[in-house]
Formats: C-alpha cells, sequence, structure tokens
C-alpha cells in the first residue's frame, strides 16, 4: 500500500508514512464476537400415548363379563348341560306332549297326535344330541367369556363371542329347516282338509307356526348383531349403546313363562312325593328353573350395557375442558461486549506529538 500524501510505499500494518509522517488510513478490522455454545440434549422418541376412554370402554365391557350375574349365568347354564347330557337317552316325546290340548282344540285326533309323539320319539335323540352340541359350545362361549374379562391381557379377548355368535347362526338354520317342514306341512294339510271340510283349524296352525317362525329369525338375527356391537366396541373401544332391547325383553319373557310354568309344575306334583319318580321329576324342574333364570339375566346384562355404553358416550360427546399452557421461556445468550474503539485521528496526533518531542 502506499502514502496518500507523498506517495511513498509503506507496508501493510504501518499507520504513518516513514518519509512525510502522514497517517495512512486503515480500515480497522472488524471485531470477531463468539458466542457462547448452546448445548442440545437429545431425548428419547416419546410412545404414543392411548385415548384413556378406550381403556374406559374396555373396562366398562370387561367388568360386565366378569361380574358376579354373569358368572350365575354361566353356572346356571352349565348345570342345564350336565342334567341334559345325563338324560341325553331318554325319548322326545314329551316334547310334544304339552302341546297335546292346543293340538285337540284346533282338531287334531288322538290318532294323528300320537303319530306325531311317534315320530318325536324317532328322532327325539337326534334332536337332543344336536342340542345338547350346541348347549355345549354355547356354554364354552360364556366361560371364554368370563375367563377373558379377568385376563390381565391388553388386547381384549372376544373368541367366546365368537362362538356364541357361530353357534346362534347354526340354531338359526336349524331352527328354519324345521319351521319350513312344519309349514309345509300345515299347507299340505289345508290343501287336503278344503276337500273334505273346512280347513279353519289348519289355517290357525300355519298362522301360528308362522307367526313362531318369524319371531325366531328376528331374534337370532338380533343376537348376532348384538354380539357383533360388542366385539366392535373392544375392539375399536368406541362406545356403542346399540344394543338390542328386543333381545332383552324377549329374554324376559322367555324366561318369566318357563318360570311360571315350572313352579306351577312343582306344585301339581307336590301330592306325589315319596315315590321315586316324583324325586326324579322334581329335580328335572329344579333344572329347568335354572333354565327359566339363564335368559332373565342375560336381559339384566344387555340393559345394564346400554345404560354404561351410554353413560360413556354422553361423557365422549361432553366438550372437553379448557387445558392452559405454561408459557415456555427461551434463555438468550448475552453478547460478548464490544472492545473501546480509538479513532485513527487521535492515535496519529498522539504519536506525531511524541516524534517531534523526541527530535
Amino acid at each position: 500500500m502506499f502514502c496518500p500524501n507523498c506517495g511513498t510505499r509503506v507496508a501493510e500494518g504501518v499507520r504513518f508514512c516513514s518519509k512525510c509522517g502522514s497517517a495512512v488510513n486503515q480500515a480497522p478490522a472488524a471485531p470477531v464476537y463468539q458466542s457462547t455454545p448452546q448445548y442440545v440434549i437429545p431425548t428419547a422418541p416419546q410412545p404414543a400415548r392411548e385415548n384413556p376412554m378406550i381403556e374406559r370402554v374396555r373396562t366398562a365391557v370387561r367388568k360386565i363379563g366378569g361380574s358376579p350375574l354373569f358368572l350365575v349365568v354361566a353356572i346356571c347354564y352349565t348345570l342345564v348341560q350336565l342334567y341334559a347330557l345325563l338324560t341325553v337317552g331318554a325319548t322326545g316325546g314329551n316334547v310334544i306332549s304339552g302341546w297335546i290340548p292346543f293340538l285337540r282344540e284346533f282338531g287334531f285326533s288322538s290318532s294323528d297326535i300320537n303319530d306325531m309323539i311317534s315320530a318325536f320319539n324317532d328322532t327325539g335323540w337326534l334332536v337332543k344330541l344336536i342340542s345338547l352340541t350346541f348347549g355345549i359350545l354355547t356354554m364354552s362361549g360364556l366361560w371364554a367369556i368370563f375367563a377373558a374379562s379377568h385376563s390381565s391381557a391388553k388386547e381384549p379377548g372376544t373368541a367366546g363371542l365368537t362362538i356364541i355368535r357361530v353357534v346362534t347362526i347354526l340354531k338359526l338354520v336349524c331352527y328354519g329347516i324345521v319351521m319350513t317342514i312344519l309349514l309345509v306341512s300345515s299347507l299340505i294339510g289345508i290343501a287336503a282338509l278344503s276337500v273334505y271340510s273346512e280347513p279353519e283349524a289348519m289355517v290357525g296352525v300355519f298362522v301360528v307356526f308362522a307367526a313362531i317362525t318369524a319371531l325366531i329369525f328376528i331374534y337370532h338375527t338380533k343376537i348376532c348383531a348384538t354380539i357383533s356391537r360388542v366385539k366392535e366396541t373392544l375392539y375399536t373401544g368406541k362406545p356403542n349403546h346399540r344394543v338390542s332391547g328386543f333381545v332383552a325383553v324377549i329374554c324376559f319373557l322367555l324366561g318369566g313363562l318357563a318360570a311360571i310354568g315350572t313352579i306351577v309344575n312343582v306344585v301339581d306334583v307336590i301330592p306325589y312325593w315319596g315315590r321315586g319318580m316324583a324325586l326324579r321329576y322334581l329335580l328335572g324342574q329344579i333344572i329347568a328353573l335354572f333354565e327359566a333364570i339363564v335368559p332373565i339375566l342375560i336381559g339384566i346384562l344387555i340393559f345394564k350395557y346400554r345404560g354404561r355404553m351410554t353413560r360413556l358416550e354422553q361423557e365422549e360427546d361432553a366438550p372437553a375442558a379448557p387445558v392452559f399452557v405454561q408459557p415456555v421461556v427461551t434463555p438468550v445468550t448475552p453478547a460478548a461486549p464490544a472492545a473501546p474503539m480509538v479513532a485513527p485521528v487521535e492515535e496519529a496526533q498522539e504519536e506525531t506529538v511524541a516524534e517531534e518531542t523526541v527530535n
């Protein structure tokens, strides 16, 4: 670089010309400030938290499936199946014996009724065997539900519900076949009687069988839909109270009528106490009373389930409480203080005065 006054070459870093003593204006280097380093501590990724409502819903379903009321259902149903297993060799004539007054009222003769009883006796063992198979499968499903409700596994077990649903579908198929045969037989009877007399009796039987067929179909279809909704609730954890109240009402009706009939039969057999057959008959009526209790308790469980799911749905739809977030204060690193700057002109004057004093 060169002196701006006399043009003499001046070395880098020299502030004054060595020939004329003029100040050499050089731009001062900008001060460099080093900021305090910031350290970032790596944190492990946090696992996603499950919605607490999901666990509450599953817990509510498990409480119903593992309740003492459900345990009573499983025990009573098991006793019924054990008794059926012990008496599987009995004939099936008693199945239709209760219908004798009804059949006579609609014009069936004694010989026709005896033929029907003989037919039931011939096929009664097969009907009982099929019914017992369905009963044992349903019993295993009930105990599987109770065991899964007390399991500590996080994933809900639905094997018991699946078993009962499959059995219900098979029952529906079997009932459909039987009722179709009966309806076709009624139509044939109506056609045969219309040739000789008025067919009012067979028309009444046909209407009764048709109504029973429709009721059985709707009842079992609603049972399958109810089981499917309970399984969906366990899988998704979303409350759903839309289980069939129709099933619960039919359960109350079937159980209530069966219980009344059983009590009446027990009262009728009291005068014959002391005979061997009376004790056996009384045991059968006690088992029949257990069988009547099962649908009544199932109806109660359905309504309890509906009530519990309804409350959870209301809680889920309720507006969430406001969440107040604590403000985060970010620390600011202070900058390093600036070094004092001295004007070049003042330094040049001071150095010039010093040289003149020396000279």
